[in-house]
């Protein structure tokens, strides 16, 4: 897919079965730090923090999704 193409419709079905994976993804990252922050804000918990937030980024970066778009492939 080139930048600007308009998206097949297989393509479109497995972008929105691919859109809730990632909300769901983004919710535990949420309730992750939601709870990180309850317990203290020591440099641990910030370090526990950045690496989950890393940990939600790389998994990101390599989702099919955003692998297949003219962003990803210039990644």
């Amino acid at each position: 897919m080139q930048f600007g193409d308009e998206p097949t419709g297989t393509q479109l079905r497995a972008i929105e079965a691919e859109w809730s994976e990632i909300a769901a993804d983004q919710r535990v990252l949420d309730a992750e730090i939601d709870l990180i922050l309850i317990e203290d804000e020591s440099p641990f918990s910030r370090r526990r923090m950045a690496r989950a937030v890393d940990e939600w980024v790389q998994a990101m970066a390599a989702r099919s999704l955003l692998a297949s778009t003219p962003w990803g492939d210039a990644a």
